[in-house]
């Protein structure tokens, strides 16, 4: 949805094509306070915050919208201190081709399942993680 320039039209074409009662599941970048030169790089639009995404998925014909935050406090640390700079250093060299070296891929697990055995799922975190079903009442509007 981030990399979207219409993410209400995204959003109200996935409510369109899901049977009524399908699971909706988007993980986006949270905190637009935190739009930054990397989120520029990774072309994304825009970073969330917990209400507006909610609200957005609920205009969708979604319900049961429930959003959570992820990526604290080990995700945020390595995004800080190891992502950017890693990032840019790649980015000076020009060598920005292929996916990142397989101990970046590991160390990115690594931190991830941390922060999952720590409660890492907390509002204002890194990212945000929704879930919601299609509206049974959708497919009648549709």
């Amino acid at each position: 949805l981030e990399h979207l320039d219409d993410d209400a039209a995204g959003l109200a074409e996935l409510a369109r094509v899901c049977r009524p009662g399908a699971l909706l599941l988007v993980t986006v970048p949270g905190d637009p306070f935190r739009y930054d030169w990397t989120d520029l790089w990774a072309g994304h639009r825009r970073r969330y915050d917990d209400a507006g995404l909610a609200e957005r998925i609920a205009e969708a014909g979604f319900v049961g919208v429930r959003v959570d935050g992820w990526g604290f406090p080990l995700s945020a640390l390595y995004h800080r201190q190891v992502y950017r700079r890693a990032l840019r250093r790649r980015l000076e060299r020009g060598s920005l081709g292929g996916s990142p070296p397989a101990l970046a891929r590991r160390m990115i697990r690594v931190v991830l399942e941390l922060d999952t055995l720590s409660g890492g799922r907390r509002k204002g975190a890194l990212g945000l993680i929704a879930t919601a079903r299609r509206s049974a009442d959708a497919a009648r509007t549709s």
